[in-house]
């Protein structure tokens, strides 16, 4: 949409990576950026990706949980934020357009089609905010559009691999599809819930109980209910 309204020049393209990713979100990114490259060779992509893997960061903070919100500040905004610094270290004043609709969350619901973001060098704008999902396909069939194969196997929303805001029904699909993606963090989760000395730490896991309180260094001297 972008294209079809701004010079290529005048904006740029830039994909969090946010160590989280699902293979076809990579696959799809790469996908994209050969489309648009040969048809705008002037329109610039940029990856914003955290210099450490982010199992270093479940390391050394805990694992993320509902109370415990460190993955997007860490692995996406503070990346992001770094990619659009210019002129040396000058932070950059930008509008930026995202795929945010209002139907993925009651918070989401609160947007404003165009409003300030986090910072006060940002403002969003959420062109799309009150599309339903159907509306989102029939765009995508319409001008030929690639679909990120993630939402070909079943998957609802296409975010990070391992998400404690994920559905029941995102994780099982994960699972099944992408288990030697996943298999690192599990073990990780493994691995902490010993630590801690959880009972029962099969059913702690795939019960996703994992996902109410932050495991790792953070809860080390924590006890255990």
């Amino acid at each position: 949409m972008c294209t079809r309204a701004i010079p290529p020049t005048d904006f740029v393209v830039v994909y969090s990576d946010t160590g989280y990713e699902l293979p076809p979100s990579l696959t799809l990114y790469d996908d994209v950026q050969k489309y648009y490259k040969k048809k705008f060779p002037t329109l610039k992509f940029y990856m914003a990706k955290n210099h450490e893997s982010v199992l270093n960061y479940w390391d050394k903070i805990g694992t993320p949980s509902d109370t415990h919100r460190w993955c997007c500040s860490i692995m996406k905004t503070a990346p992001l934020y770094k990619t659009l610094k210019v002129d040396g270290n000058k932070q950059a004043h930008v509008l930026t357009f995202d795929g945010v609709r209002a139907e993925e969350s009651q918070r989401r619901e609160t947007y404003q089609r165009i409003g300030k973001g986090k910072h006060t060098f940002v403002y969003n704008a959420h062109p799309i905010l009150q599309w339903n999902t159907i509306e989102i396909f029939l765009y995508l069939f319409r001008y030929n559009l690639e679909i990120n194969y993630a939402y070909r196997i079943g998957k609802a929303r296409v975010g990070c691999l391992i998400c404690p805001f994920s559905t029941t029904w995102d994780d099982m699909i994960t699972n099944i599809v992408y288990k030697k993606e996943l298999a690192p963090f599990v073990g990780r989760l493994n691995k902490y819930a010993e630590q801690v000395k959880i009972s029962n730490i099969d059913n702690y896991v795939s019960e996703r109980r994992w996902k109410l309180k932050p495991l790792g260094d953070r809860t080390m001297l924590l006890p255990v209910g």
